[in-house]
């Protein structure tokens, strides 16, 4: 029996949803087969995600990022449904992109694009979007086998795009990994407890994937809203990559990424229209089936999916207070004050290892109260290759998963890449 998977002593409380953080969850559930004692957890967070959503959408909300009415609910009509889609997919484009670069592609504190600031703070986003983006297509990983209905047709289509049809060149997931290594960044398997445990990562950056596992996992349940799932993911797609794309450009980045969503998310002949036309076809069949009254109850849990994978885990907020403290202090600054925490345990850790050019005992250099010292030894050591942080063997053993100060501190791997990388 695999050890994740040894049966609870009689004694031991169950734990509840809110026992575990988004990263233990995000890693029980990319990993289902280890962890079906946790199941029910799965079923529960996907339950209370559309259970917020559904009253979210109940009301216009100003504070909404796009803008007040995205997600507010219209009852079902055909035409109706097509004309609210095509208004938010031109609102958005205009907005994120045409409006912008009107503007003159600004990537200024108070800009849409806040996150773009320096290379820096895009290096900063896009580690924060690793979750999401290496699980693109996830949501739609519990599709039906063998037989299936022109509905199912159609998600699987857009299924196998984003998996990049069989070409690991074209597999959405690795061509963002491509952007991640050319910024220095050794990214763990997904599979792996080292890639949750990547302290570098926000928790609530794994909110948002952690709600397509978890459903995904249920595909007959919560049919209805994996159907408004892939309805907001295709609608409003192309807004959020025209701006990305130029964004990459601007920093010598592999624009791969964004250009592949880009060609396939479209409302005419792309995963846009797929989505659409996969959830016509869905309220026809219960209509001829169950109903007027029955297509009404499943359109509002599709329109619930729309908005729980649209509102769930936004990240803007935790980001913010992240760029101010990292204005606040300069990466030799939080590394210095990471050391003068650890120092009282870490100067009984290291027996008779030396480091830098004076060849100091790192126990006597944690002791001297001179963290100062003690960083400008490591910087000159040959732990370190300035500007390289991947060639640096501080960062790819030491603190890896295999090394003697892995989940040493909450931040301290990436304190020490922004050190480096600077």
């Amino acid at each position: 029996m695999n050890k994740q998977q040894i049966p609870m002593k009689q004694n031991q409380v169950e734990k509840s949803l809110d026992d575990y953080s988004y990263r233990d969850l995000f890693h029980f559930f990319i990993n289902p087969e280890f962890h079906i004692d946790k199941l029910h957890l799965a079923k529960e967070f996907s339950a209370r995600m559309h259970c917020e959503a559904a009253e979210y959408m109940m009301t216009d909300h100003e504070d909404n990022p796009d803008f007040p009415d995205h997600f507010t609910y219209i009852e079902y009509d055909k035409e109706k449904m097509n004309q609210r889609l095509d208004y938010i997919f031109q609102r958005l484009f205009k907005e994120k992109y045409l409006d912008w670069c009107d503007a003159g592609q600004p990537v200024s504190p108070d800009s849409r694009y806040w996150w773009a600031q320096t290379k820096l703070h895009l290096t900063t986003y896009l580690i924060q979007r690793e979750p999401y983006h290496l699980t693109d297509g996830i949501w739609l990983r519990g599709l039906q086998q063998g037989p299936m209905s022109s509905i199912q047709a159609k998600l699987f289509s857009i299924y196998i795009d984003e998996l990049g049809n069989g070409d690991p060149q074209q597999n959405h997931p690795n061509v963002y990994l491509n952007v991640l290594k050319s910024l220095g960044l050794d990214v763990p398997s997904i599979n792996s407890r080292e890639f949750v445990d990547q302290q570098a990562i926000l928790d609530i950056s794994f909110k948002k994937p952690l709600l397509t596992l978890t459903t995904s996992l249920f595909p007959k349940t919560f049919e209805p809203e994996i159907l408004g799932y892939t309805l907001w993911l295709e609608t409003t797609s192309a807004a959020e990559h025209a701006g990305l794309r130029k964004i990459l450009e601007r920093y010598n980045l592999d624009p791969k990424f964004s250009l592949l969503h880009t060609a396939i998310d479209n409302n005419l002949n792309g995963h846009g229209k797929y989505a659409r036309d996969a959830v016509d076809e869905y309220l026809d069949h219960i209509y001829k089936t169950q109903g007027q009254q029955a297509v009404e109850q499943h359109w509002k849990r599709i329109w619930t999916g729309y908005v729980a994978y649209g509102t769930t885990g936004t990240i803007d907020d935790d980001l913010k207070k992240l760029f101010k403290q990292q204005k606040e202090l300069t990466p030799r600054d939080e590394f210095i004050q990471l050391i003068k925490k650890k120092s009282s345990f870490a100067q009984k850790m290291h027996g008779s290892r030396r480091i830098g050019p004076h060849n100091y005992l790192l126990n006597e250099m944690f002791a001297s109260g001179d963290p100062q010292t003690l960083c400008d030894e490591l910087a000159n050591s040959d732990l370190i290759v300035k500007g390289h942080p991947d060639k640096s063997k501080f960062l790819n053993h030491a603190v890896s998963f295999q090394g003697p100060m892995y989940q040493v501190s909450d931040f301290f791997y990436f304190t020490l890449f922004l050190f480096i990388k600077r």
